[in-house]
């Protein structure tokens, strides 16, 4: 639509500048109508797709801990998609995410629940997708040991730079915790098996740090999220899952064969992703 307007528009110039016979009233008077026509819908229809490229994600924060992630929807009759997160304080803490499609209903927008799912999760967000802040107001977010969390609050939008400031400070407490951890296993395992958990921690911190490295490209797509952001959330994530393992190889509770179920476990599933990390980026 916008080439054919454009070559009518172009054919239409030519021949007002073009110096041939003299032309006649009428016709001039359409050409000239014809041109202002054109040029106010070209305008309009390029400003309208420049509006609709223009939509970016952005991350929002209402503190340390807690984080709104948003992809603004390109029209109004469209859904955008959110995710609201809230990141571990300690490591016996976990994560806990909540993800949906957001459709504007008046000037707020609210959770859109798929026909076939019912549940008592309820978000509503106001204010400008791509604005400075936004008001939200949650009830119903639970994990599986139904444990509510409230994202409640106000949050602020984020630069790409204070983002890779949180990203950092969190792996960097994940890497503390860990210490933490090793220094517990080794006052607490027997010395044939902290040694054999330390002598197979270089393998799993080259793991780590490989797969954060060629991962963060596609996840920073994914995700809309600086690459160096995405990597540094990958390296965190792992350095958690590390962090749980360990725990559950100091928990008395379990029994010594289910331990070392669990730590056999975790090795093949080790084996497993390193497998398939080379397979896709060799």
């Amino acid at each position: 639509m916008v080439i054919w307007m454009c070559a009518c528009y172009n054919d239409v110039v030519s021949r007002c500048l073009r110096p041939t016979a003299p032309i006649k009233a009428e016709e001039s008077r359409f050409q000239i109508r014809f041109l202002l026509v054109c040029g106010l819908n070209i305008s309009s229809l390029v400003v309208g797709l420049c509006s609709a490229s223009d939509l970016q994600a952005a991350t929002f924060a209402r503190d340390a801990e807690t984080e709104l992630s948003v992809d603004p929807p390109g029209s109004a009759d469209a859904s955008g998609i959110f995710s609201l997160a809230r990141f571990a304080v300690s490591p016996i803490d976990e994560d806990f995410d909540f993800a949906g499609r957001l459709r504007l209903d008046g000037k707020l927008y609210r959770l859109e629940e798929p026909s076939d799912q019912k549940s008592n999760a309820s978000v509503v967000i106001e204010g400008d997708l791509e604005g400075q802040q936004l008001d939200v107001k949650t009830s119903g977010l639970t994990d599986s040991r139904k444990k509510e969390y409230d994202f409640s609050g106000t949050y602020r939008k984020l630069t790409n730079n204070e983002l890779q400031q949180r990203a950092q400070r969190r792996y960097d407490a994940t890497d503390t915790w860990l210490n933490e951890i090793y220094r517990q296993a080794r006052e607490k395992l027997a010395t044939r098996s902290f040694a054999d958990l330390k002598k197979r921690e270089a393998d799993w911190i080259a793991y780590r740090d490989y797969f954060a490295e060629q991962s963060a490209g596609s996840n920073a797509n994914a995700e809309s999220l600086p690459e160096e952001v995405a990597r540094l959330q990958t390296l965190r994530d792992l350095t958690m899952s590390r962090i749980k393992f360990i725990r559950s190889l100091l928990d008395d509770s379990l029994p010594a064969g289910l331990m070392r179920y669990t730590a056999t476990s975790t090795a093949a599933n080790w084996i497993w992703k390193r497998t398939m990390v080379e397979s896709n980026f060799d």
